[in-house]
């Protein structure tokens, strides 16, 4: 049985290899044509091709092995092991994988949904059809093949789908989200048998896939501009963001429940920051979301979640904090991120509810990283009364369903 799956994907392979020679030889006719059309310009002849097309096309075909099969054999190496599960499935994904990777370097300079890569792309979804037929239903393992195969080659540049406009509705960003959600939710609820491929892909990926949902999921609405306030009335969306915040405070259970937590504070902070990032993001909307029907509480359990998940974040004091850690690694992104996190007048208005109305010191002040001292200076005196301007709705319902400091 194994044997024919394997003579299976070994043509899966061959297929892909020759599409890796069409590429190549298309890259080659390409650099090949421009000092050819300079020179026909000049009036100049010269051969399109100075060896002949067969051994072009060989020696394309050469150079897609030499690239690539090594990478397969690695993925066989890695993933068809005696201590790995569904052998029949890896059969495919160690073949996907190669794939996988042209695809992102191509992604480098190509939006993933650009017609160009529309044969490897449908190829990636033709294994993935294959293998994943060999995965039970109740495994978390084909949400890592999702993410790796179709959610990651956008994340990894921040690339949005063909078609993305932020004032009209987007819905091949939120087939995106949507995919994204399934990784996500196949991962954080479902077993895995391989639990090398849990550790290895689940654990270390997940919230970088989180935090590229939230950062866009305001796509789930028809305009991006100002659908922040409608989208928290939405009950399937709050439910949503009450998951995910489930999920990112269990994902760290069980990094300390295996022994990586430690590990991965030190020698990949990013992954824990990101983690971090979300979970204040996922627990500001829920609160948030409590003031349109009139339910804001101090006494809500998601405040004293969201003040330790701050102070995590933010106050080197704290056991976990690890931005610091991350900022000496990648000055930019580290700043990026804690932007996002601390910097948005939205989570200004978060700690702004929380102080005022429930007396609770709220860790975090915003730096404003990208602007000159002058200007930091400005934005920090003028946040309270741009707060109360944008969010003056929500400060009336709050006011009106509280009665100021009594709901305490």
């Amino acid at each position: 049985m194994h044997f024919m799956h394997y003579v299976i994907s070994l043509l899966f392979l061959a297929l892909f290899l020759g599409m890796a020679a069409a590429y190549f030889l298309g890259g080659y006719c390409l650099l090949r044509s421009l000092p050819y059309l300079v020179q026909r310009v000049k009036k100049r002849g010269e051969l399109f091709f100075k060896v002949s097309f067969k051994k072009l096309l060989i020696s394309c075909f050469t150079v897609a092995v030499i690239a690539f099969l090594p990478v397969y054999i690695t993925s066989r190496m890695e993933w068809c092991g005696d201590d790995n599960a569904h052998l029949t499935a890896k059969q495919y994904f160690v073949v996907g994988q190669p794939l996988c990777g042209m695809r992102l370097i191509l992604t480098k300079v190509l939006n993933p949904d650009n017609p160009i890569l529309w044969p490897l792309n449908g190829l990636q979804h033709l294994i993935y059809w294959q293998g994943t037929r060999y995965l039970p239903e109740n495994d978390g393992e084909i949400g890592v093949w999702n993410d790796l195969w179709f959610n990651y080659p956008f994340i990894h540049r921040s690339h949005k789908p063909y078609g993305t406009d932020d004032r009209k509705p987007s819905y091949r960003m939120r087939k995106l989200l949507d995919s994204i959600w399934f990784s996500m939710e196949q991962m954080s609820t479902k077993p895995f048998a391989d639990k090398q491929m849990e550790e290895e892909q689940y654990f270390r990926n997940f919230p970088r896939m989180a935090f590229y949902y939230t950062v866009n999921d305001a796509y789930y609405h028809d305009h991006l501009i100002g659908s922040r306030n409608d989208l928290l009335q939405k009950v399937k969306f709050v439910n949503y963001t009450k998951l995910l915040s489930y999920w990112v405070i269990s994902l760290r259970e069980r990094w300390i429940k295996v022994g990586i937590y430690d590990e991965i504070k030190q020698k990949t902070p990013k992954i824990e920051v990101l983690r971090q990032q979300v979970l204040i993001s996922s627990l500001g909307d829920l609160i948030e979301a409590t003031i349109y029907p009139g339910n804001f509480r101090c006494s809500d359990p998601n405040i004293s979640l969201y003040i330790e998940a701050r102070r995590e974040f933010t106050d080197s004091a704290a056991t976990n904090y690890v931005w610091e850690s991350y900022h000496r690694k990648e000055k930019r992104q580290a700043e990026t991120l804690y932007g996002v996190a601390i910097d948005t007048v939205m989570s200004s208005f978060q700690k702004y509810i929380i102080e005022h109305y429930c007396g609770m010191d709220v860790p975090g002040e915003e730096k404003f990283f990208s602007y000159d001292a002058v200007l930091k200076d400005y934005l920090k005196k003028t946040r309270t009364s741009k707060i109360k301007s944008v969010f003056r709705d929500e400060l009336k319902i709050i006011e009106e369903t509280n009665h100021g400091h009594e709901n305490r």
